[in-house]
């Protein structure tokens, strides 16, 4: 693990511990590496939460932030959730969509082009990113962008995303709208099939409540399951040793 120093000026390592103590760029959305470069997605920059905007670091040095590279989007709609499709970044902000593009050009490295998207995004951590497309969810349903453009593709879970469902009228496990920040999708090849996790349980109130089902969607032949597995993220990991008790 490398402590990743995102000051947008050269400092002084000042801290006992080997950390600088006065970082100029700290929390961020999403960290992501692209063209050589890691983007801080949506951090939070001398106090002030830059809800659109990109920063990135160094090209081929991405502990070097100290050239204050940053892109901000033609848009108040905060950053929600990316994806990747070939070489583009797909952006998903709160009530539309960009792709975030590589230019070539050493003076402007990237620029903002917009989509045909006006479907929102709640879920900042649902992005799941399959070959063609990204899917992410909002209030009105599951929504997956080509980079082009938009639209409904939960049309085979009916009403997935309906609060006003009554539960008793069906066997499926409807998501739960006051919880939907907590959504976690992930990827797995091995199982040909995308994971979000997600609260059906209303708890009342709009305190949002931990996962407690997966929805499973076999990309292969577009089928789908849900489970109750009670998890809060998925993710990968290497091991690199045997494990020892």
């Amino acid at each position: 693990i490398h402590y990743l120093n995102t000051s947008t000026q050269p400092q002084l390592i000042t801290a006992a511990s080997g950390v600088p103590n006065n970082l100029n760029i700290t929390f961020c959305l999403h960290v992501f590496t692209y063209r050589f470069a890691l983007l801080l997605i949506a951090p939070t920059v001398d106090g002030q939460d830059q809800l659109y905007t990109i920063y990135w670091s160094t090209f081929g040095d991405p502990l070097d932030f100290t050239e204050d590279n940053f892109l901000i989007a033609p848009t108040s709609e905060r950053i929600r959730a990316i994806g990747q499709i070939n070489n583009d970044l797909i952006v998903r902000f709160a009530r539309s969509e960009r792709i975030f593009r590589y230019t070539g050009d050493a003076f402007a490295p990237f620029r903002w082009d917009t989509t045909n998207s006006t479907w929102r995004c709640e879920a900042s951590y649902s992005a799941i990113n399959y070959d063609t497309y990204v899917s992410s969810i909002g209030k009105p349903g599951i929504v997956g962008s080509d980079g082009v453009n938009a639209k409904r593709i939960d049309e085979r879970i009916p009403d997935f995303t309906d609060s006003s469902r009554i539960a008793e009228q069906t066997p499926i496990a409807y998501l739960n709208q006051s919880s939907i920040h907590v959504c976690y999708g992930e990827r797995f090849d091995d199982l040909k099939e995308g994971w979000l996790c997600y609260n059906s349980v209303q708890t009342g109130g709009d305190v949002p409540s931990k996962s407690d089902n997966v929805l499973a969607f076999n990309y292969m032949d577009e089928s789908w399951g849900i489970y109750k597995f009670p998890f809060s993220c998925l993710g990968f990991g290497q091991i690199l040793d045997v494990p020892t008790w």
